[in-house]
């Protein structure tokens, strides 16, 4: 089994990963949030092709003390 992948080529799976991922990819259902996240992205794809751009609010933002340190530190630098 193993996994090789480059910065410019694909990901390549054998052995049990690759079994692994096929079973996945055939016999999991997807996550409640995957499925939100799809239909969010359905109203926005709508939207654009209706109007030629899209606009949108984050509103749902976490509080600072739920945010990653990395994200923290992203958000930061970027000021």
């Amino acid at each position: 089994m193993s996994i090789k992948s480059s910065t410019f080529g694909g990901v390549y799976l054998s052995g049990e990963d690759a079994e692994q991922f096929i079973k996945q990819l055939r016999d999991d259902k997807p996550k409640q949030a995957a499925i939100d996240s799809f239909h969010r992205g359905q109203k926005l794809l709508k939207e654009y092709h209706e109007k030629g751009y899209v606009t949108f609010c984050p509103q749902n933002q976490l509080p600072p003390e739920k945010m990653s340190p990395l994200l923290l530190q992203n958000l930061f630098a970027s000021l």
